[in-house]
């Protein structure tokens, strides 16, 4: 019940948003959502679920420092990127800022979830298990941090969210 209410409470926030979103332009993308976890100024930065382990979400890292302020704020230990690569909004870059910050390889799941023109529904039902399954073992896991995010942290993030 509890998370119903939260959702709906988050659509409600959502429609009555008086900064209107505007078309996505790859890398000109942000959320007019604040982050909601203290020291952490990435927009739409929230944490989701805590057991164990602890779930964060929002939009993409724009930056090594943003990737590193995420390290030494929620203590960072996982990150799923859920969206596909587009043009200036790579994944390798990313990629290679997670590294920096000294996550490995196996602590970073990229999952290429595609938002439109999908011609099946076989991929993204497998990727959202996928992601789903990662969230729940990090979240039953002590001291796991991880991070969901898509570009802007809304559609897609949101989605598996709700899931």
């Amino acid at each position: 019940m509890k998370s119903i209410f939260l959702l709906i409470l988050v659509g409600i926030v959502s429609c009555s948003s008086t900064t209107p979103v505007t078309p996505h332009r790859e890398a000109h993308l942000d959320s007019p959502f604040a982050s909601s976890v203290e020291g952490v100024s990435l927009s739409n930065f929230h944490l989701v679920a805590q057991k164990k382990g602890r779930l964060y979400r929002g939009m993409r890292p724009r930056s090594l420092e943003e990737v590193e302020l995420l390290r030494s704020q929620v203590a960072l230990t996982d990150v799923i990127i859920f969206r596909e690569a587009s043009k200036d909004v790579g994944i390798e870059e990313e990629r290679s800022w997670l590294k920096t910050a000294g996550l490995k390889d196996e602590n970073i799941l990229y999952i290429p979830f595609k938002w439109k023109d999908v011609s099946e529904f076989k991929t993204p039902c497998l990727q959202t298990l996928a992601a789903l399954k990662k969230i729940n073992d990090d979240l039953n896991t002590k001291d796991k941090s991880v991070f969901v995010h898509c570009t802007v942290g809304e559609d897609r993030t949101g989605y598996l969210m709700g899931l």
